[in-house]
């Protein structure tokens, strides 16, 4: 999609301005717009714009600044790809890349009252068979985030155990909304083996690399290759616990604390449904791999978030075994997030696989930088995370066998 947005049509600029300031007479005045940088990882958004300008207000009397966010997520030609099957061409794809707008435009995002909040959605357009554009609220204006407190990350997973418990099976119809993700981990899992994980289980070299050798403790990679061994087994497990409607994307990065007993959350392209514990595995091991929490905190961020989300889903009514919410957060953090790093070192690897792009073993360095430290420092931090989402494994390995004993 193109990178000029001037030529976009006033009257579809003027219906999302209206709905972002709340005017249905609002007139549009000067604007303007930037791409927003991101971590381009999701191959569905094509482009993501920072668009922003002054309104007159319909009284004529006032004008207002407006700040609004542009979503474009497209199909993308995966012919010949190990990605070309499975992946997000069709609605039961893990990564379908219309199931964001199909989402935001069905209103299931409207009917809940909290404590997560999806963004706002200002608009959405099919603009072809394989674009779409998503208007969205610019939370905290899609400016530069600041770091969270340790407070921030309890008062986020608490909320992400009130969405579990306020979101039962019955409230969800499959008829109604057939692009929900289901098996998502499952869908995630086959593809990252596809495009790199295989050969990190099996090549050696892999973990010789400079910036691994030394630094990731011996017997990750057999701990990883064994741990993938059991996957099969523990999705099995997983897909046999009561669900609910989950984000499969809760990290930092996609979450926003807009008041005391309120989480903005972005993103929703993953939205489907899993098991109760799976977002907060997936929101504990994620925020350890991108360093939205140190790596070194590990067990605290994950006791603190563990305890929360327990304590959300009980306020909010939630009567479940708790064994079954451990297993999940376990099984779905150490699989998605462990199988990613394993991924991560295969990239590394000067190896024939798939094309990834010309960046994607740059990923130490894009660390390094923007944590402003060192690289060393960098690559001990991602093998602390790694060492402790191998733990999580073990874990889900021991809880499974407990649950599968209990049926």
């Amino acid at each position: 999609m193109t990178d000029d947005l001037s030529g976009v049509d006033p009257g579809r600029l003027t219906r999302v301005v209206r709905r972002a300031v709340g005017d249905p007479e609002a007139a549009v005045g000067a604007w303007s717009y930037e791409r927003l940088s991101w971590a381009a990882i999701n191959p569905s958004t094509v482009a993501l714009y920072r668009v922003f300008g002054t309104a007159q207000t319909g009284s004529g009397q006032d004008e207002v600044p407006w700040v609004v966010v542009l979503k474009i997520v497209g199909d993308v030609d995966f012919t010949d790809h190990p990605l070309d099957q499975d992946y997000m061409h069709n609605p039961q794809d893990w990564n379908y890349w219309r199931r964001e707008a199909l989402v935001f435009e069905s209103g299931l995002l409207d009917e809940w009252s909290g404590p997560i909040r999806p963004v706002r959605t200002l608009g959405v357009e099919h603009v072809d068979d394989s674009h779409a554009w998503i208007w969205l609220e610019a939370v905290e204006g899609a400016r530069p985030r600041t770091p969270w407190t340790r407070l921030e990350f309890v008062e986020a997973a608490y909320h992400l155990g009130g969405l579990a418990a306020r979101w039962a099976p019955e409230h969800l119809s499959r008829a109604d909304h057939p692009w929900l993700a289901e098996r998502w981990s499952r869908g995630w899992l086959r593809s990252i083996r596809a495009i790199g994980l295989d050969h990190a289980l099996e090549h050696d070299g892999c973990w010789a690399h400079p910036l691994l050798a030394g630094i990731v403790p011996e017997g990750s990679q057999s701990r990883l290759r064994s741990l993938m061994a059991d996957a099969d087994r523990l999705l099995d497990v997983l897909e046999s616990l009561p669900v609910t409607l989950a984000h499969h994307d809760p990290q930092q990065s996609n979450m926003f604390r807009t008041a005391v007993d309120e989480t903005t959350v972005i993103d929703w392209g993953f939205c489907g449904l899993a098991a109760v514990g799976v977002d907060l595995g997936l929101f504990v091991a994620g925020n350890l791999n991108n360093w939205a929490v140190d790596p070194s905190q590990a067990k605290e961020h994950d006791d603190a978030a563990t305890t929360a989300y327990l304590r959300g889903l009980a306020d909010f009514g939630w009567k479940g075994d708790e064994a079954s919410v451990l297993f999940a957060r376990a099984a779905a953090g150490a699989l998605v997030v462990g199988s990613w790093c394993g991924l991560q070192a295969s990239v590394l690897c000067e190896h024939e696989g798939p094309d990834l792009g010309d960046d994607a073993s740059k990923w130490p360095y894009d660390l390094a930088a923007k944590q402003q430290i060192s690289l060393e420092a960098a690559m001990t931090g991602w093998a602390a995370a790694f060492t402790y989402i191998l733990d999580l494994g073990d874990a889900a390995r021991t809880l499974g066998r407990r649950l599968a004993g209990d049926r």
